[in-house]
């Protein structure tokens, strides 16, 4: 049973996520060695979170999972189970508010009533999200409106049964590959000033698959089926290498190149 007066060892363990970080230097990692739920955490410096090997969990029921706030650090979150299921919905699963890079490696977020992850850094900075779970959300499972310069590189993300897939604000550079975005009541990919690459993605069921309102959507050998609408073009461009399948029909022009 662990306290978080012990000294967070082996023989010795911490009792809470909040209660490790304390005791962890600066760029170090917090490892769950027996299965559990550890508690929010707000992060406050370099720091790698890892789970693998057990089951690690965070119930977030009314609020955040975790907030990181750390300018200039480096944060990874890797195999977590973020729930915000209870008698209020949490907030969010994941709350980016300042950071150099985020990397969110097989997370499984459920169950909030704004985003799964949000990053609204108001600086420069990266995003990573691979081999993830976004579902059950109100909101988007990633939503980014950030105030800086953000790089975002997104690899097997399966967003469902949310709000949004993905939503992505101005000043966002952003690569969307082999992911599924589906059952989402408004958008699979919402681009609202963003310029995203999006590369074989499987993208269903949405009310709109891709939703293009500011910004530049290239899109590259994906599947867009059984969407009401499967491409919308309100505003911006939406450019297609002639590669995508898609039985859902368009709104509004879109553009072919076949150059790169």
């Amino acid at each position: 049973m662990g306290d978080d007066v012990n000294a967070c060892s082996r023989a010795a363990p911490c009792k809470t996520f909040a209660g490790a970080i304390a005791q962890t230097a600066d760029g170090g990692e917090i490892d769950c060695v027996d299965a559990g739920g550890f508690g929010t955490v707000t992060i406050l410096k370099s720091i790698t979170i890892d789970c693998g090997g057990t089951f690690g969990s965070i119930l977030a029921s009314g609020t955040n999972g975790i907030n990181v706030n750390s300018p200039g650090s480096n944060v990874v979150l890797r195999n977590l189970s973020i729930d915000g299921a209870g008698t209020t919905l949490g907030l969010r699963a994941i709350n980016i508010l300042a950071a150099n890079s985020v990397s969110i490696e097989n997370v499984t977020m459920s169950n909030f009533s704004q985003q799964a992850i949000a990053d609204v850094r108001p600086t420069a900075g990266t995003l990573t999200i691979v081999d993830s779970v976004a579902r059950n959300v109100a909101g988007a499972g990633l939503g980014a409106a950030t105030g800086g310069a953000l790089k975002l590189q997104i690899n097997n993300f399966r967003s469902f049964n949310n709000g949004f897939g993905i939503s992505l604000g101005a000043s966002i550079n952003a690569t969307i590959a082999n992911s599924e975005l589906s059952g989402n009541t408004t958008a699979g990919i919402d681009n609202e000033g963003a310029n995203i690459a999006a590369t074989n993605n499987a993208i269903s069921n949405n009310v709109t698959g891709i939703l293009n309102q500011g910004g530049t959507t290239r899109l590259s050998n994906n599947d867009l089926f059984n969407n009401t609408t499967g491409i919308k073009n309100v505003s911006g461009n939406v450019i297609s290498y002639g590669n995508n399948r898609n039985n859902s029909g368009i709104s509004g022009p879109i553009l072919s190149s076949s150059q790169f």
